[in-house]
C-alpha cells in the first residue's frame, strides 16, 4: 500500500513538473512573440512616417489618439515638422504586459533649415485587439479635441 502511494505521488510530481515546464516555456515563447511583433510594428510605423504616409501611420495609432485627432489634424500635426532620415530601437521597457516604452535613436532633417539632428526619443506603444498600436502621450503635444482645437480650462480667479 505504501509502495502504491509513493508511486502515485511520484507520478503526480512528474506530471506537475512537466506541466509547469510546458506552461513556463509557452509563456516565454508568447512573450518573445509579442516582443518581436512590437519591434516589427515600430519598424513599420517609422518606415511609413519616413515615407510621409500619414494616412497609413494613423491606422497604427491607438484608439485614444484616433478619438482625439481627426485624420486631417493628425496629418497637419506631423506632416510638416521634419523629414525623418533614420530611426532605430535602442531599448524596450515594458510598463505592463499591455504598455511598452520603446527608446529610439531618431535622426531627422529639420525642413525649414535643412539641418540634420539626432535625438533620443521615448516612443509609447499599447497592446489593443491582439496587436501593438502607437500611443502618443497627449501631454507631449497638448491636449486637443477631435477637431484639433486646444481645450480651454476654466480657471477660477482668486
Amino acid at each position: 500500500m505504501a509502495q502504491l502511494l509513493l508511486s502515485r505521488t511520484r507520478s503526480y510530481l512528474i506530471l506537475f513538473l512537466i506541466t509547469f515546464i510546458a506552461v513556463g516555456s509557452s509563456a516565454a515563447v508568447l512573450k518573445k512573440q509579442r516582443e518581436n511583433l512590437l519591434k516589427e510594428r515600430v519598424k513599420t510605423y517609422w518606415d511609413l512616417r519616413k515615407k510621409g504616409l500619414y494616412t497609413q501611420t494613423y491606422k497604427l495609432e491607438a484608439k485614444k489618439i484616433k478619438d482625439t485627432f481627426s485624420l486631417e489634424k493628425y496629418i497637419k500635426l506631423f506632416g510638416r515638422i521634419a523629414k525623418i532620415k533614420e530611426v532605430s530601437i535602442t531599448k524596450i521597457n515594458y510598463k505592463s504586459p499591455s504598455e511598452a516604452e520603446v527608446k529610439l535613436k531618431y535622426c531627422l532633417q529639420m525642413l525649414p533649415i535643412h539641418k540634420d539632428i539626432c535625438i533620443n526619443y521615448n516612443d509609447f506603444w499599447q497592446w489593443e485587439k491582439d496587436n501593438w498600436y502607437h500611443c502618443l502621450k497627449l501631454k507631449q503635444i497638448g491636449k486637443q479635441k477631435k477637431g484639433g482645437e486646444k481645450e480651454k480650462k476654466n480657471k477660477r480667479k482668486n
